[in-house]
Formats: C-alpha cells, structure tokens, sequence
C-alpha cells in the first residue's frame, strides 16, 4: 500500500502506533508461549482498536475515526483480524525474482 498524495500524516500514525505498542504492550506483558503471546496480542489489538481514545485524533478509537472516514458506511471487521506470524508463511510463498511471489492466485486461494 502507497501513501496517498495530501496524505503526510499516515506514515507518522505508523511509526506513532509502533510507539505505543512498545511502550504499551511489549513493555509490559510477560507470556510463556507462542500462543500466549497471541492470545495477549489480539486482545491488546481489540483495545486498541475498540476502546483506546487517541488524544491526536480528537480522542476517537480507530474504529470511530475509520467510521467518519468513510461516513458511517464501512464494515471495520478489518480492525478485527487476529495476528499472524508472517514467518510462518514464507515458506509456503512460491518466490519469483527480488522475492515476489510468482503468483497472485497463491494469496487469493491459499489456505
């Protein structure tokens, strides 16, 4: 994904939401296991989607903020999706040069 053009914000929301998740999260949570790990990362993901007001943004969720955005009309299941370990995917990725994936049906189609 590009940042749009007008856009200058969104690559500081990125790197400001990796801030508070180290601070937050990281820092402060102990786990014993991989699943562990997940469980307490997706919950942390719920809060922060759900319930965490950000003082930068007029004190909005992000899911607020997705549904002004979009005028009330969005489905914010997106804000839902549980974590995954990318690592674990790579070896199931077909690679092409410069590590593109040889084929877009392996993403479409996969399970």
């Amino acid at each position: 994904m590009r940042i749009p053009p007008k856009s200058p914000t969104w690559n500081s929301d990125v790197e400001s939401f990796h801030r508070i998740i180290e601070d937050e999260f990281y820092e402060c949570e102990q786990y014993g296991s991989l699943t562990e790990f997940l469980k307490k990362a997706y919950t942390y993901q719920i809060y922060f989607n759900y319930r965490r007001k950000n003082r930068w943004r007029g004190k909005k969720t992000p899911e607020e903020i997705l549904r002004e955005v979009e005028n009330g009309d969005t489905d914010t299941s997106s804000l839902n999706l549980p974590p995954i370990i990318l690592d674990n995917l790579l070896d199931k990725v077909p690679m092409g040069g410069y590590h593109v994936p040889t084929s877009v049906s392996f993403w479409l189609f996969s399970t």
